[in-house]
């Protein structure tokens, strides 16, 4: 009798087993076969389970497309992303990446499970500085038809942020400008947070500038405990905590231990973790150096992310911003 084929799986069977798996297990089926591959992109299959994982994921890239990803149980796994080889991660939402292109100096929103890209014009402000000085953030999922993406350079010399602006289905970005020399914004912009049509973002101290970006109107707070103010405006996200809070430096030595990894420094971009249907956690902007001891021997320069493990997959319509 003849032994049927991996790619003979019956269509049924196939949807049947990926609403069973998760991520991971997804991402291995997808590549036993094109037929696999094939069907597991056509189905609405798997994963979205995944979304309901409370705990981020941390993938670590920066030198080839070999990266190492760390799931939120501490399991580790070497995996393949071209797209990152030459790219640095600025903003990290939603389970959707966005890339700027060192070589291209292009942008596009990646995820790095489904390998869907949604590329977007380029910016003028990042020509202007270099890659340690971007800061980015986006407002909802890039397929949705009010995605607002903002580039933003903190000039703490002229006491200035600089802010570009582009919304979907357009081709230009929109310049602002905001004056903070009345205002203690200490050093750079340590996270960047979305709450009620605006950005946030906060230094390293308790200072928030915000940026409404349907009215283009700034407005400046100082960052208080909660219950210390009867008339503090409240936030849907942790602020005060998102320093030290489950940062990677927090647990420096046990990360690299899980990662497997030593003289190094990571260079890690911010993210907001959805939780729920209002709450967010926020990552903060990180560098990450080796400890003293290891300064004199060779380093390794790595990038890192956190992020949602989510499994996107879009219409080609969708992917024309």
């Amino acid at each position: 009798m003849e032994k049927s084929q991996w790619s003979d799986l019956h269509w049924d069977l196939i949807l049947i087993i990926t609403n069973q798996l998760g991520l991971i297990d997804l991402l291995s089926f997808r590549g036993v076969c094109n037929y696999w591959r094939s069907a597991a992109s056509s189905l609405k299959a798997s994963a979205e389970i995944e979304s309901l994982e409370p705990r981020p994921w941390f993938l670590l890239y920066g030198e080839t497309a070999q990266c190492s990803l760390l799931t939120g149980d501490h399991r580790m796994y070497r995996i393949e992303i071209p797209e990152l080889a030459e790219s640095t991660c600025l903003q990290s939402f939603v389970g959707w990446l966005l890339l700027y292109g060192k070589n291209s100096k292009s942008l596009a929103f990646f995820c790095p499970f489904s390998g869907v890209k949604i590329e977007i014009p380029p910016c003028p402000l990042i020509s202007e500085q270099s890659e340690s000085d971007l800061y980015a953030a986006f407002s909802s999922y890039p397929t949705d038809l009010d995605c607002t993406v903002v580039v933003v350079k903190h000039n703490k010399d002229l006491k200035k942020m600089n802010l570009c602006m582009l919304r979907r289905g357009e081709s230009e970005w929109t310049f602002h400008e905001h004056n903070i020399d009345r205002i203690r914004f200490a050093g750079k912009i340590k996270s960047i947070a979305i709450y009620q049509r605006a950005f946030h973002f906060l230094d390293e101290d308790s200072t928030l500038v915000e940026f409404k970006y349907d009215t283009m109107r700034w407005i400046n707070y100082n960052i208080v405990a909660s219950g210390s103010s009867t008339s503090a405006k409240k936030l849907n996200y942790l602020a005060l905590e998102w320093i030290n809070r489950d940062s990677f430096s927090s647990k420096r030595n046990e990360m690299k231990q899980l990662l497997g990894i030593d003289r190094c420094s990571i260079s890690i971009c911010g993210a907001m973790i959805l939780q729920g249907d209002a709450n967010h956690h926020l990552r903060s902007y990180e560098f990450v150096e080796e400890d003293e001891e290891e300064s004199n021997k060779p380093r390794r320069e790595l990038k890192g992310v956190w992020l949602q493990p989510r499994f996107h997959q879009i219409s080609e319509d969708q992917q024309r911003w």
